[in-house]
């Protein structure tokens, strides 16, 4: 089945600026190309479209049509030429296309990771394919075991925590400059997803007044309708900063929003009554240097991580831990649509990797410098006794398997061409 499988997309890493406004779909649209999509012969079909992608997955014996045809169509509904497009799409078959569905339900393809929201848009994504009459075994099988995905990694790893952590963090920040938070106010400008979720909490933590401003004014719209706020025309947003007390800032379109200069000019019509800037862009979208500026103080996303109890290095775990359930569920899938077939090497290879891990584990008297130190022995023992009797064989094959090892583990030996 994962060979009946194709995705075609555009995300937060492939464009930026201004054509990454253009992603979002409003729930109308979404129908009507779905409704397009079966015109060109396809009847298994999912569309997401949020803030930072657009993806289309095509499932079942549907895959017959062209990657391009599923990017024509998307490039109309953007009102982008296709042209512009190519060099930035990315199109997904088989066993890559359900990996990369993996990572975005489980938010780990998310500029955020473990955002809580890209799980609630597939699966309101999935509600309206059926709804359509264009969701299939084809289709459902693979988006099943994406939401069995997302859920181990929110239930076995800290991952979640992050953007709560990040959001508590921010709520410190900002009741430490004015305390209680009930009368401020908060301009978001911007969709980003940090953003959006920190401005949910702020809005949980009493906040009344919150202004979504968005150059596209449905996409600004859809927000404050989410957040019970108001929304501005794209136009307000510079006035709104002189009477706002939290600015978060999720534009992130490789400009920034205030520099130096400007935010000289605005703390001076403010009196300088002090002004929260809380940066989610990606790129930046307040330069760093604002926060010299007298009342004028500025956090990105390191900086509330590093308030943060959780830190850095738990989050790089956790992510490295939610990577690995994705794989274990990936190799599963395949399982189970090819039942009996034999595992793959790699497969082998992976539950070879895990049963020495397990072992490793098992004794508990060991702290994690010496567990590691022992796991990596007892998978390197064999392999290095393997490579050194194969190499003795001829010179010819010690260099193939130079070549080999250094693309298999993407190693740079420092050897050149003449050297071997």
């Amino acid at each position: 089945m994962p060979d009946d499988l194709i995705l075609v997309g555009l995300n937060h890493r492939s464009v930026d600026g201004l054509l990454r406004e253009q992603l979002f779909l409003e729930s109308e649209k979404r129908s009507q190309a779905l409704r397009e999509l079966r015109g060109l012969g396809v009847e298994q079909a999912l569309l997401l479209s949020t803030c930072d992608r657009i993806e289309v997955v095509v499932a079942g014996q549907d895959t017959a049509v062209p990657d391009e045809a599923v990017l024509a169509r998307i490039a109309a509904w953007i009102g982008v030429g296709q042209e512009e497009l190519l060099p930035r799409a990315y199109c997904l078959r088989g066993t890559d296309a359900l990996h990369h569905l993996f990572a975005v339900t489980a938010a780990l393809d998310s500029q955020v990771l473990g955002e809580p929201y890209v799980l609630g848009q597939v699966k309101e994504s999935h509600r309206l394919s059926e709804s359509l009459g264009m969701c299939g075994p084809g289709l459902d099988k693979p988006l099943q075991a994406a939401f069995r995905v997302a859920k181990r990694v929110r239930s076995e790893t800290s991952l979640a925590e992050r953007p709560a952590t990040l959001a508590a963090s921010a709520l410190r920040v900002a009741r430490d400059l004015y305390g209680r938070l009930e009368g401020c106010s908060l301009l978001l400008i911007g969709s980003g997803e940090m953003g959006e979720v920190l401005a949910s909490e702020f809005r949980a933590a009493g906040m009344e007044k919150i202004l979504v401003a968005q150059r596209r004014p449905a996409l600004a719209r859809a927000t404050a309708e989410r957040l019970a706020g108001h929304y501005l025309d794209w136009t307000e947003w510079e006035a709104s900063l002189e009477t706002a007390d939290v600015v978060l800032c999720a534009n992130g379109n490789g400009h920034f929003l205030v520099d130096r200069r400007a935010g000289e000019r605005l703390m001076k019509q403010r009196r300088r009554r002090p002004l929260l800037f809380l940066d989610t862009g990606v790129p930046r979208d307040i330069e760093p240097e604002v926060n010299a500026v007298e009342g004028a103080f500025v956090y990105d996303l390191h900086d509330l991580e590093q308030r943060a109890r959780a830190g850095q290095q738990a989050r790089e775990e956790a992510a490295t831990q939610a990577w690995g359930i994705l794989s274990e569920e990936l190799e599963s899938f395949q399982r189970e649509v090819h039942p009996g077939g034999a595992d793959t090497p790699v497969v082998a290879f992976r539950r070879h990797c895990e049963e020495l891990r397990e072992e490793v584990l098992a004794d508990g008297r060991l702290d994690a410098e010496a567990a590691t130190r022992l796991l990596l022995n007892r998978l390197l023992h064999e392999p290095s006794r393997t490579l050194r009797e194969m190499a003795s064989e001829s010179p010819e094959e010690k260099a193939q398997l130079e070549r080999f090892l250094e693309r298999l583990f993407r190693i740079d030996t420092g050897k050149g061409k003449n050297d071997r």
